[in-house]
């Protein structure tokens, strides 16, 4: 859920179908799928004391001029060998992301 700066109101984002692949080294993909495009894709991983720290952001584009929705894929991440969970965020223009 995002809150938007300027009217402090909540606006949920439906979002299906995450994954992610812990491989070895810097080869490590997430994918989310029907991300509506023009909004931003963040991943974060949480340090040891709690803090979401973001690893990667994208923003999701189209060629196709009737997609609404798009695939991200980010690859050539690292979550590193004790990653545990992957957390994520989308955040449309004008508005504030939260993973909490």
């Amino acid at each position: 859920m995002f809150e938007e700066d300027t009217f402090g109101q909540l606006d949920p984002v439906p979002i299906e179908f995450a994954s992610a692949v812990n491989h070895v080294g810097a080869t490590d993909t997430f994918t989310l799928r029907n991300v509506p495009v023009g909004q931003t894709v963040k991943l974060y991983q949480k340090d040891n004391d709690g803090n979401y720290i973001e690893i990667a952001s994208k923003e999701a584009v189209t060629t196709q001029e009737d997609d609404t929705t798009v695939t991200v894929f980010f690859d050539s991440l690292d979550f590193g060998a004790e990653a545990g969970e992957i957390f994520y965020a989308t955040a449309k223009e004008n508005y504030l992301d939260s993973v909490n």
